[in-house]
């Protein structure tokens, strides 16, 4: 585990980067790790900046804007108050916990040997050699000591809710995939992606910068609490098979693949139906349901692919994972439209 830490070795007084490329099971015993040793000085080392910008996974911060964009422009329609500072100051933070779950998660993942050379998961800097696990796990923790320091602001402003709030999302960041709690790899972590990235992302992105909360806000939450799910649903309907080798119990190994793939298509139904409830019992606008209606056609474009896949391994469900997560971003934008149409009309 040293080495997959550290990432390096010294052979005959020159140092040289151990990629662990292959998993062989031991009868009897514990798994062998075979490494691939390469020399620095042959090694193509990326710019720092690019290592960076692929490790935070750009793709995946619409699971951060969305929700904080969307209920900040709801909460303007509505004639709430805004905190400029703080809002930018949480906006900040909140992205900068988004980013050190993703790194942990790596880090994670890579020292559990789930994410290999070749494999689909993860950002892949770790497993490229551009830079070790114990770098990337330190950047990480920056992340998080950085993103708790942007929270402070909406926290002096409103200690109460916002602390409780807040406690809670870092709980989330360190037990997402960091031991002891590990619970990505429980069926608990299914469900956390949901509150995390949902209602309580909403309700505590409008309480920090308005000080307001209302049926509204919860729901705009829960849609982007389930498309967020539908995007994990996406990743581990295509790792079934290696989850439950691994002793992962995710909710797609649990399920099964036919199970999990309606679960994948109810995710965006279940989304839908907490936008209908917000504006039958809430204060959303017509014009906002209309246009996310728009977004439609790009779901049945996925779920067409995920009805007609025969299993995990299909090659239907090659780059799923990246579909679901472009459909955050134009569902995201859809509902941002709508909210500047609704201030237009």
């Amino acid at each position: 585990e040293v080495l997959l830490f550290r990432g390096e070795v010294f052979r005959h007084g020159e140092r040289m980067i151990a990629l662990p490329c292959e998993v062989v099971p031991v009868e009897g015993s514990s798994d062998s790790v075979i490494f691939e040793l390469r020399r620095v000085k042959d090694w193509v080392q990326p710019r720092i900046f690019q290592v960076g910008l692929r490790a935070i996974r750009p793709q995946s911060l619409s699971m951060i804007l969305g929700p904080c964009v969307a209920t900040l422009l709801y909460g303007l329609s509505q004639g709430w108050m805004m905190d400029g500072v703080i809002a930018g100051a949480s906006l900040f933070g909140a992205i900068l916990l988004q980013i050190s779950v993703n790194v942990l998660n790596d880090v994670e993942d890579h020292l559990r040997l789930i994410d290999l050379p070749g494999t689909l998961g993860g950002s892949g800097v770790i497993q490229r050699g551009w830079i070790s696990a114990q770098h990337l796990r330190r950047f990480g923790y920056g992340s998080l000591a950085m993103g708790i320091l942007f929270g402070v602001p909406a926290v002096l402003a409103r200690p109460f809710l916002i602390l409780g709030i807040g406690t809670l999302g870092v709980a989330g960041v360190l037990a997402y995939s960091g031991k002891p709690f590990g619970i990505k790899y429980r069926l608990l972590g299914d469900v956390s992606i949901y509150v995390l990235l949902g209602p309580l992302l909403a309700i505590g992105f409008s309480t920090a910068v308005m000080g307001q909360i209302d049926f509204t806000v919860a729901m705009l939450g829960s849609f982007f609490g389930w498309i967020s799910w539908a995007i994990l649903q996406a990743n581990h309907l295509q790792d079934i098979e290696f989850d439950r080798s691994h002793g992962n119990i995710t909710l797609a190994s649990w399920l099964g693949f036919r199970a999990s793939r309606l679960f994948f298509l109810g995710c965006y139904v279940f989304a839908y139906f907490s936008l209908v409830l917000a504006l039958i019992w809430g204060n959303l606008s017509l014009i906002l349901g209309l246009s996310v209606l728009f977004g439609i056609p790009f779901v049945f474009r996925v779920a067409l692919k995920m009805v007609k896949a025969s299993g995990p391994a299909s090659a239907l469900l090659n780059g799923v994972r990246f579909d679901a997560a472009k459909l955050h971003w134009i569902l995201s934008s859809f509902i941002c439209i709508g909210f500047l149409l609704s201030f237009i009309v």
